[in-house]
């Protein structure tokens, strides 16, 4: 996926811009865990002002769950 259109769907989950490239910029991701711990360290980073207007990260991963699936994927169709 561009940088661009990654930074458009991290925001989406996050409602901040920096930190949302800052993610994208990061990227790959090998696990589930391993964005959602960088999502940990990104808002810790943030400044007050900052955390103020992003989502908490808790949200942010609901968010990114709803976006791309269960961590552990989705099950096999199985006519």
């Amino acid at each position: 996926m561009p940088r661009s259109k990654a930074i458009h769907a991290l925001y989406e989950c996050c409602n901040h811009v920096t930190m949302a490239a800052k993610l994208a910029d990061a990227r790959p991701f090998t696990t589930h865990d391993d964005l959602v711990n960088r999502i940990d360290d990104e808002f810790t980073v943030l400044s007050l002002a900052d955390q103020a207007t992003a989502l908490h990260p808790v949200v942010i991963t609901m968010r990114l769950t709803e976006m791309l699936g269960p961590p552990e994927g989705w099950p096999e169709y199985m006519p």
